[in-house]
């Protein structure tokens, strides 16, 4: 069998009730588990809607992020298609739009937030990289650096869990799939 198929996984973190959820998905992208991590993590806060007036989430996805925030705005439907600037099929479009409809129907205040990822929580430059990342990707000002710091950390953490998950997924599975990963 020449045909090689790509395994994905993705996860969140609630902070509130230190939750952390994954999941494997076949015939995944990096990108296809980047947006339903972010449809998963939307689904998981909506039990905080009550309790909490907006919620914040963070994703080292700059495509989720961006797509969500500011691209879906220009996208084009074309019977009932998405199609972005280049005139192409948006990727991913039916979670894109489950997420918007997901945020809508339940009346939920969002913040959606870009976080760089694979941050050295040991290294003060790299965190200064991260504040600068995320000042100029969220168009905010005054971070608190110990914030950004946390929320690097949630990010590694949610990193290692999916990494893990994958790793005993295909530990468990070698017989069944042929995968071939990118090297990080």
């Amino acid at each position: 069998n020449n045909e090689v198929e790509k395994i994905g996984c993705y996860g969140y973190i609630l902070r509130e009730e230190n939750i952390s959820k994954c999941y494997i998905e076949r015939c995944a992208t990096n990108n296809s588990s980047e947006i339903k991590a972010v449809y998963m993590g939307i689904y998981a806060a909506l039990q905080f809607k009550d309790k909490y007036k907006t919620i914040n989430l963070f994703s080292d996805s700059i495509v989720c992020i961006n797509g969500l925030r500011s691209w879906i705005f220009n996208w084009v439907n074309n019977n009932n298609i998405l199609y972005n600037s280049s005139k192409v099929p948006v990727a991913n479009q039916n979670t894109f739009l489950a997420i918007v409809r997901l945020i809508l129907i339940n009346n939920f205040h969002i913040n959606l937030y870009h976080v760089k990822g694979h941050v050295n929580l040991q290294s003060p430059i790299s965190i200064n990289r991260a504040m600068d990342v995320f000042t100029r990707m969220n168009n905010v000002s005054g971070v608190d650096c110990n914030l950004i710091s946390e929320i690097c950390k949630y990010n590694d953490k949610i990193d290692v869990l999916t990494r893990d998950v994958l790793d005993h997924f295909i530990k468990n599975n070698e017989d069944k799939i042929d995968l071939v990963r990118k090297k990080e």
